[in-house]
């Protein structure tokens, strides 16, 4: 496979094999050692510019000896991929999934589009925590949906983050999410991370024409070298796809979702009018914050 071949499992495997060489305190040209291979075998497998196969995985989970568990769940790879795979993770946010971590973590580039609620890369604490506990989440398992996904937005936060751009339909702002100063504070924190260096915040008003994303949200990844990998988020379980035709069509709702929606400094000010509506105080039990804000009929 040459690297330009790279797939999205290759990739996926490939970061859980160093994760658990890692985790076992194994420097790579050891455990190369211990498989009788070169330190450079190790090395591709790990970044997945070579295809693993099922029995070379083996014998590296092998001697790194990680739960059993999750030597399943990696193998299970092997099982599943004819360019879509799907990961199971139960009512619990996707954060958990090491896949999808491992994905966006390598990843040049990045293509958001969410259609009910902030994306993930983009919550407050509170806003997490709310949700997840709104999703049926115990409170112990809420925090530990925070830990993770605040790990995961660390992404955002390096020095040379990968360009990322977030298409948020006007839905998903409008749709209340824990108490009103979560919701500002939620509003605010993306007025400022919209304005950090590679980060694109993109409001899609409801007024915009019928368009394709509206099927659902979606996250694409694109990548210096190898495929690029669109991931597809359900209530228990999350698809991964990197075949052409499906990256086409994606790439093609991109196109679309940028014609529709409002340029960046216009969704800037459309999130800090929507933040300060949340900060005004409520003066009736059934109020909700004005749908109808003059700054939003004006751009919208």
């Amino acid at each position: 496979m040459s690297e330009r071949e790279i797939a999205a499992r290759d990739r996926a495997v490939g970061a859980e094999l160093r994760r658990w060489r890692e985790h076992a305190g194994f420097e790579a040209r050891d455990l190369a050692r211990a498989l009788n291979c070169s330190p450079s075998k190790v090395s591709h497998m790990e970044r997945g510019t070579r295809g693993v196969s099922e029995v070379d995985a083996a014998r590296y989970l092998g001697h790194c000896r990680p739960p059993h568990q999750h030597i399943d769940e990696i193998l299970e790879f092997f099982h599943e991929h004819s360019g879509y795979w799907v990961q199971h993770h139960g009512i619990e946010l996707a954060d958990s999934l090491r896949s999808l971590i491992a994905l966006e973590t390598t990843a040049s580039a990045i293509v958001c589009y969410e259609f009910g609620v902030v994306p993930g890369l983009l919550q407050t604490e509170d806003y997490t925590r709310a949700l997840a506990i709104e999703s049926g989440l115990t409170p112990e398992k809420a925090e530990s949906c925070v830990v993770v996904r605040r790990q995961r937005q660390a992404l955002l936060a390096r020095r040379m983050p990968p360009w990322s751009t977030f298409f948020i339909h006007e839905n998903a702002l409008r749709m209340a999410v824990g108490s009103r100063a979560a919701m500002n504070e939620q509003l605010l924190h993306l007025v400022f991370t919209g304005s950090r260096q590679r980060v694109q915040i993109r409001v899609v008003p409801t007024s915009s024409s019928a368009h394709s994303g509206l099927r659902g949200p979606f996250q694409s990844m694109a990548y210096r070298i190898g495929h690029p990998v669109v991931c597809l988020d359900s209530e228990v379980v999350t698809v991964l796809v990197d075949r052409s035709e499906a990256v086409k069509r994606y790439r093609s709702i991109t196109r679309h979702l940028e014609t529709v929606a409002l340029n960046e400094g216009q969704s800037r000010s459309w999130l800090a009018q929507m933040a300060s509506e949340y900060e005004r105080p409520r003066e009736a039990p059934d109020e909700h914050v004005d749908a109808g804000c003059p700054l939003a009929q004006e751009q919208l």
